[in-house]
């Protein structure tokens, strides 16, 4: 059993860490508030446990589906009412990303480049909102979320290249052109662009392609791997504020 009413543990256990690591790094690139951040965690624990009602929904007009939709939508308005302005900002950032990712599952599938991408985005942004709802944003919140996006971006791109699904130069200009920017602005910044450049490198040599049934294994390796790198996110942000 997957779940109770509205609330249904992901298919994917990357969702779940994208949220809980958007979470974290918003908590400590800021200075946060103790309640807020209990209220933050409440809120994004509700959503890992509502996001696919939206997301593998065969119907919108689901009576659970409407609840989660409306029920995450009234959460995340109440911390824009409450946070300030630039928590409003930061919701109205990931909005657009919300709107393109639901209607990109329903006319391209969800395994389109398109939707992965925003659908990635859209979770890995989060990190500006958790930021500027428990302590306010700042330049070290906006540096982690960035690297923390296109990290992540990178890694879910190199997944569906390693199966075929996209050309594998695709996530290795995003590595490279990553690796390049950080180290411009600071030689030691470039250290967080290191893994995806050389895995994205590796794949795009060998032009090998792994049976689909092999990608959830594979997914859950690079999730393990994002963890592993999440502390690098903050810390190269710092040299670049």
């Amino acid at each position: 059993m997957r779940g109770l009413g509205p609330f249904i543990t992901p298919r994917e256990p990357s969702i779940a860490g994208f949220i809980l690591i958007s979470l974290l790094l918003g908590i400590v690139t800021t200075r946060p508030d103790p309640t807020n951040v209990l209220v933050a965690s409440a809120i994004y624990l509700h959503l890992i446990f509502t996001v696919d009602r939206v997301f593998y929904a065969s119907r919108l007009l689901d009576k659970w589906v409407i609840y989660s939709i409306a029920s995450n939508t009234l959460l995340f308005l109440y911390t824009a009412w409450t946070g300030g302005l630039d928590t409003l900002y930061s919701v109205g950032l990931v909005t657009p990303l919300l709107v393109i990712t639901m209607m990109g599952v329903r006319t391209w599938g969800r395994k389109d480049p398109i939707v992965l991408i925003s659908g990635t985005l859209m979770l890995t942004l989060l990190t500006l909102h958790s930021a500027s709802y428990v302590g306010g944003m700042t330049l070290l919140s906006i540096y982690t979320a960035g690297i923390y996006s296109i990290y992540t971006v990178t890694s879910v791109l190199y997944v569906e290249a390693r199966v075929g699904r996209v050309e594998p130069t695709l996530p290795l200009a995003m590595a490279l052109a990553t690796y390049i920017l950080l180290s411009i602005n600071h030689p030691l910044a470039g250290v967080v662009a290191i893994d995806p450049l050389a895995k994205t490198a590796a794949s795009w040599i060998r032009r090998d392609v792994i049976p689909i049934d092999q990608i959830s294994s594979l997914g859950k390796r690079e999730t393990i791997r994002l963890f592993l790198h999440t502390p690098l996110f903050p810390l190269a942000g710092l040299l670049l504020t």
